[in-house]
């Protein structure tokens, strides 16, 4: 197997999870309430992504681009969940769990000696994308600015 099979397969798994992203955006904004139903589709694929990664890494144990996307694949699920509980203990605000999730990603990636590109970029963010989508929905109550009764 060469690299433009790995890459072949990685390209196909993030564009079904762009897919399912979009599926969900579309059902919402429609009012079909499906969100249960993708969100376990979107989590089986980033297993199933995560799934195949490791088994690249064992048949290409020195491909470079495997483990990179391997990498980016724990390194997002990761961000996701810690950008998340920064938000529920309201350090960041709601708007900024992304560029907190993404910043993690950034910074391991930068640690681990990988150079980001526009590819990486993209890698990064469709890694990000499913991992929110295989998060709970959080059911975080709203501020309340007014205590006074």
């Amino acid at each position: 197997m060469d690299i433009n099979v790995a890459l072949l397969i990685i390209t196909i798994i993030a564009v079904a999870v762009a897919v399912c992203t979009s599926t969900l955006l579309y059902l919402k904004i429609r009012g079909v309430d499906k969100t249960p139903d993708v969100l376990k589709m979107t989590g089986g694929m980033l297993k199933g992504a995560d799934a195949i990664a490791e088994i690249l890494k064992l048949v290409l144990p020195s491909n470079v681009v495997v483990n990179v996307v391997d990498k980016i694949i724990d390194y997002a699920l990761v961000g996701v969940k810690k950008a998340e509980q920064l938000y529920l203990t309201n350090e960041i605000g709601k708007e900024e769990r992304k560029d907190e999730a993404i910043k993690f990603v950034s910074d391991a990636l930068e640690l681990a000696g990988i150079e980001k590109n526009e590819t990486i970029e993209n890698l990064i963010d469709g890694a990000i994308e499913a991992a929110v989508n295989t998060l709970e929905p959080t059911n975080k109550p709203p501020e309340d600015t007014d205590t006074a009764a």
